[in-house]
């Protein structure tokens, strides 16, 4: 339907915008004025957000602003040459009454003005009549009344009307001619995004598989796929003016934004002072004030300063947005998977910048849209290599897997969530999806189609009690000893591969309950877990063309844990243990290695402790006869040489013994450590089974 025709013509153009996700917009106005006094038209249901944030920049002084309280523009039927109204009614069936009561109805035609016998030109509507068809003519200026009869276009009409409520704002400077800059936030339409994934052709040399040597159907092999990300921001302009040449900023949070009514005038009910004021004392204007403040309290105006008002939408959002699990999945890789998502990138033209839980994107390019209007804006152009795999979950029902492009955010953007469309460079439409919020270093699954040439069924069956994986054990040197009792059960697929030459990537997301843990087995070989969440356990499973094979995932269940009895494990009794496989060595056959040899260490000290005692005996002894004989020794100016030659060799026996002493403690204090350190290895030595084959059923129980 045709919309009224309606322009909103500003004194200063928009130069700027900054658009929220959250239905706020932050304008900029700049120019120059040609006087002193500049005058604003603003839609009067947004005129409170204008008054809470205008500012105005400029190099002269700013002497008032000013606004009208209440202002209302009409319609009116006019009989002069604006046709625009009816162009609007074109099609649209109406009753109108006319000269002294006289009715018809019909669809309204056309609007032309046509002349009189008299000379004179009149308008008249154009009708064709609703149940007959027929042409009639009906003069405008005789019409009393009209009633549209088409409910949409009537509403459309009212709240077309409504729109066109303005408010003046009118901002005196104190010279004219002088540049300014004016800023202000008010509520537009929510920026939105939409996305397109185009992949490189096989013909065209965009697509690489890697396949590791040998193509063995059990190694897993990468298939790349090369192109290019788009993103288109859609923005819609329900202003009533253009937007051209502006700077556009697109901007993803929740900045806390809210209305609050400046623009209605308030007042408050004041209290009666007595006519002979000469007897009214201070206690009396006490009284008055506070009754006055009390009933200013009690009473509840629309919006009172003071009083919090009420959030816009999405205003209290203060945490971070979790994105959507829909139908893609978010996950963090795990040790020794393989590494899907990697990808070369290409730097974009659009500028990011982040703030806390804010991100935007700031348009190269200008952005000109008309009052009105939308438009697709290109934001993002990323070249991508994604891989591709075949994703099947255990609780979906289709029996065929979601062909899947695994993809690794590797750009310093940050990608709003939005819907997603996949197709070829040669134009093939591919499917469709959609891409969750990913920030840098981010990783999705992008399912897009259903891959047919995969057949994959699985059947479960119910926990049993399994005594070759229940049996886990940890002694200290106490002897005590727990056990855990467990339960597990065998969920089977079955997987086709109808393809004559082409291998698949199947990824099998297997869905835990009650946290148990999983085991995955394919043809007896054990599977790795490539990554888990909280829901699920993903394995990686490739498929060679025209093959089948048979998948066992096993959940294992901890029923309960013993405490309730005492084990004396002796060195030689663990070791033969460990040689008949009933539980695994996890490291203390080592433990009692060290733990030998640090006794061993400890033997050797105490030896040498041992050895040095009769030398320093001895020492002992020789010192006391040096000192006996010197005594001895007359004081004669003869003996002086022998004197001299006994306190050198005494010196040397002194030295000699301080360094046994030395020695002697040294060993004492090594020996004191180690002996700490073989009681703190006893105790950490831990027994544990490692999920035993079938044929060590017996030895478990």
């Amino acid at each position: 339907r045709t919309r009224l025709p309606h322009t909103m013509h500003q004194p200063l153009p928009i130069t700027s915008i900054t658009l929220f996700s959250t239905s706020i917009a932050y304008l900029t106005r700049a120019g120059t004025p040609s006087s002193p006094t500049t005058s604003f038209l603003f839609p009067t249901p947004k005129i409170n957000h204008i008054l809470k944030s205008l500012s105005i920049s400029s190099k002269v002084a700013i002497r008032n602003i000013t606004y009208e309280s209440k202002e209302q523009n009409r319609v009116k039927l006019r009989s002069g040459d604006d046709t625009s109204f009816w162009t609007a009614l074109k099609g649209v069936l109406v009753h109108i009454t006319h000269d002294n009561g006289k009715g018809v109805q019909g669809f309204v035609m056309n609007q032309v003005r046509m002349r009189q016998d008299n000379g004179t030109d009149v308008n008249k509507v154009q009708l064709m009549g609703h149940e007959n068809g027929m042409i009639q003519w009906v003069d405008v200026s005789k019409i009393e009344s009209m009633k549209i009869m088409d409910e949409r276009m009537e509403s459309e009409l009212r709240d077309s009307l409504k729109e066109r409520k303005v408010s003046r704002i009118v901002v005196t400077m104190a010279e004219g001619r002088t540049p300014m800059r004016m800023y202000y936030s008010m509520p537009l339409t929510v920026w939105k995004i939409s996305y397109r994934i185009i992949l490189g052709d096989e013909e065209d040399d965009m697509q690489q598989k890697e396949t590791p040597q040998g193509g063995s159907s059990n190694q897993y092999v990468k298939d790349r796929v090369y192109g290019k990300l788009m993103g288109f921001a859609i923005v819609d302009n329900n202003l009533e003016e253009d937007w051209d040449n502006i700077a556009l900023t697109l901007v993803s949070g929740s900045p806390v934004s809210f209305d609050h009514d400046l623009f209605t005038p308030q007042t408050r009910h004041l209290p009666h002072l007595p006519h002979a004021i000469q007897s009214v004392t201070a206690d009396d204007i006490r009284n008055i004030m506070e009754r006055q403040n009390q009933e200013g309290s009690d009473s509840n105006p629309s919006e009172p300063p003071g009083v919090m008002p009420k959030f816009a939408r999405g205003t209290n959002e203060f945490k971070k947005r979790k994105p959507q699990r829909a139908h893609s999945i978010a996950y963090s890789e795990s040790e020794g998977s393989e590494d899907l998502f990697a990808a070369p990138i290409q730097k974009s033209s659009t500028k990011q910048e982040s703030s806390a839980d804010m991100f935007q994107y700031k348009v190269p390019t200008k952005v000109t849209i008309r009052a009105m209007e939308s438009a697709l804006v290109p934001i993002i152009e990323e070249n991508v290599t994604f891989t591709r795999v075949a994703l099947y979950k255990s609780t979906q029902e289709s029996v065929h897997p979601l062909t899947s492009l695994s993809f690794h955010n590797q750009t310093p953007l940050t990608f709003e969530a939005g819907p997603l469309t996949v197709s070829t460079a040669r134009g093939m439409l591919l499917g469709e999806s959609v891409l969750q919020m990913r920030k840098p270093q981010e990783k999705q699954f992008i399912p897009y189609s259903q891959d047919s040439s995969l057949i994959v069924s699985h059947t479960s069956s119910t926990f049993v009690d399994d005594y070759t994986r229940n049996w886990s054990m940890k002694i200290q040197n106490n002897g005590i000893a727990s056990t855990d009792v467990s339960q597990v059960r065998t969920v089977k697929y079955t997987i086709l591969n109808r393809s004559q030459d082409q291998q698949k990537n199947l990824l099998i997301q297997h869905e835990i309950t009650h946290s148990h843990d999983t085991e995955c087995y394919v043809n007896e070989t054990r599977v790795p877990c490539m990554f888990s969440t909280k829901n699920f356990a993903t394995y990686q499973i490739p498929v060679a063309a025209k093959e089948t094979l048979n998948v066992n995932i096993m959940e294992v269940k901890l029923v309960h844990r013993d405490f309730n009895f005492r084990l004396h494990l002796p060195e030689d009794h663990y070791k033969q243990w460990v040689q008949n496989k009933l539980i695994a060595d996890t490291g203390v056959i080592r433990q009692f290695d060290v733990i030998r040899q640090t006794a061993k260490e400890i033997d050797t000290l105490q030896s040498q402790n041992a050895q040095l005692i009769p030398k320093e005996s001895h020492l002992l002894s020789q010192i006391q006869t040096y000192r006996q004989n010197l005594q001895a020794i007359p004081g004669s100016s003869d003996a002086k040489e022998t004197r001299r030659r006994y306190l050198e060799e005494m010196a040397s026996l002194e030295t000699e013994w301080r360094a046994v002493l030395q020695q002697k403690q040294n060993n004492v204090e090594r020996i004191d450590e180690l002996k700490k350190l073989k009681a703190k290895m006893a105790e950490d030595i831990v027994y544990s089974n490692s999920y035993s084959r079938p044929s060590l059923q017996r030895g478990a129980q």
